[in-house]
């Protein structure tokens, strides 16, 4: 994107933080590729390796849904099969706890795979547009890591991206919050 206005090249994933973003961006960028992350990490239990049999049943699980249900909306197949179709990927998330913690294990599973191309994450307002408020280039190598610490043994963990590391403090506090109430 250039002065919030789509750049339409061949060859880019735009990967969207759930189907409100993914439709608004359908209307700016019709012709494009767009991929919703269909996933709210913050509820339920994670795996280790992201987007494999056990991960998907406990997402399932999170959801209270049968695992052919979850299968039908979930990124992980389409990633698994095509993420190498694509040198660039675009994506389009706000700056909420939730999302922040969706970032972090999409990251997590570019490294898991290898992914080598380029990642630009367009930091959207809160409100189901795609009105981009910053954009920066992501540079992997932390993100496995930052995912393990965080999301399975729920430790503090240091990205140096300040929206990021803010995002897993709210995210520590509210497991501690959701595990407390749940033992009452």
């Amino acid at each position: 994107m250039q002065n919030n206005k789509p750049v339409c090249t061949e060859n880019i994933l735009h990967i969207t933080s759930g189907e409100m973003t993914a439709n608004a961006l359908r209307k700016l960028l019709p012709q494009a590729e767009i991929l919703p992350f269909n996933e709210a990490m913050c509820e339920g239990e994670a795996h280790i390796e992201i987007f494999t049999d056990e991960f998907y049943r406990l997402r399932s699980a999170a959801y209270g849904v049968a695992l052919r249900d979850y299968l039908q909306k979930s990124p992980g197949s389409f990633m698994q099969n095509h993420l190498k179709d694509y040198p660039v990927l675009y994506l389009y998330f706000d700056y909420d706890m939730f999302c922040i913690i969706n970032i972090i294990t999409l990251l997590a599973f570019l490294e898991q795979s290898g992914y080598s191309g380029q990642i630009k994450l367009h930091l959207l307002e809160a409100d189901g547009t795609v009105a981009i408020l910053d954009t920066w280039p992501v540079l992997l190598g932390i993100y496995k890591k930052c995912y393990c610490r965080v999301l399975l043994k729920r430790q503090r963990f240091v990205t140096g991206n300040e929206l990021f590391d803010k995002g897993i403090e709210l995210y520590l506090d509210y497991k501690k919050k959701t595990i407390g109430s749940s033992d009452t």
